[in-house]
C-alpha cells in the first residue's frame, strides 16, 4: 500500500508540474491556433492526474479538505472544456444531462465544503473551506443560469472557457504556493493567487467585451 501511495504521489507531482508549466504557454499562444488546443489538452491531462491522485491521497491520509478542493478545481476545468461545446447551444437543443449532472454534483460538494468550513471555524482550513465553497457555488450558479436562460452574447462560451481554465491554473499556482512559499502567513499562501488572478481575469473579460461591442457597432450594415 505504501509503495502504491508513493507512486500515486509521484504522478500527482508530475501532473501538477505539467499543469503549472503548460498553462502559461497555452495562454500565450493564439486562442484559435492548433497549438492552443494541444497545450490546452495537455493542461487538462495534468489537471485530471491531479484530481485522481488527490482523491486517492485524501482517502488514504484522511484529508477531506484535499478531496473537496480537488473537486472544486477540477469542476472549473471540466466546465471550461465543456463550454466549448456550447458555441451553438440553442441550435443544438440546449444543455445535455452531462453538464447538468456535473453542475449538481459540484454544487453538492461545494455545499459540503461550506458546511465543513463552518464546523472547523476559526481554523484556517475552516475559513478557506467557506471561501472556496462559496466561490464554487457562485461558479455553479452562473453555469446553471446559463443552462436555463442561455445568453444573448454569442461569445459567452469563450469567456466561460477562458475564465474557468484560468481558474484551474490558479488552483495549480495555489498548490505550488502552499508547498513552497512558507515565508507568507498561512492564509495568504492560499489566497494570493485568487486575489490576483480573479480580478485580472475580470479586467481581461471586460476589455474583451468592450472591444467586441465596439467592433459590432462599427460593422457596416448590410442592405437588404
Amino acid at each position: 500500500m505504501e509503495q502504491f501511495l508513493q507512486i500515486n504521489l509521484v504522478i500527482h507531482i508530475i501532473g501538477g508540474v505539467t499543469a503549472l508549466g503548460i498553462a502559461p504557454i497555452a495562454l500565450s499562444v493564439s486562442k484559435w491556433s492548433k497549438a492552443h488546443k494541444v497545450f490546452g489538452w495537455v493542461f487538462f491531462g495534468g489537471m485530471t492526474a491531479i484530481f485522481i491522485t488527490s482523491c486517492i491521497l485524501s482517502y488514504a491520509k484522511n484529508i477531506p479538505f484535499l478531496f473537496m478542493i480537488g473537486v472544486f478545481s477540477y469542476y472549473a476545468v471540466l466546465s471550461g472544456v465543456r463550454s466549448i461545446q456550447h458555441k451553438n447551444i440553442h441550435s443544438k437543443g440546449g444543455i445535455g444531462k452531462l453538464d447538468w449532472s456535473l453542475a449538481v454534483i459540484s454544487g453538492l460538494f461545494n455545499l459540503a465544503f461550506i458546511i465543513y468550513g463552518i464546523i472547523n471555524i476559526p481554523n484556517t482550513l475552516g475559513i478557506l473551506a467557506i471561501l472556496f465553497g462559496a466561490g464554487g457555488m457562485a461558479m455553479v450558479y452562473g453555469n446553471m443560469v446559463f443552462f436555463l436562460k442561455g445568453s444573448k452574447d454569442k461569445k459567452y462560451w469563450y469567456y466561460t472557457h477562458a475564465g474557468h481554465m484560468v481558474g484551474g491554473f490558479i488552483a495549480t499556482v495555489t498548490a505550488f504556493s502552499v508547498q513552497t512559499m512558507h515565508f507568507m502567513p498561512d492564509l495568504l499562501q492560499w489566497l494570493w493567487p485568487t486575489l490576483l488572478g480573479v480580478p485580472a481575469m475580470q479586467i481581461w473579460e471586460r476589455i474583451k467585451r468592450r472591444k467586441s461591442k465596439i467592433t459590432l457597432q462599427k460593422a457596416p450594415a448590410i442592405n437588404s
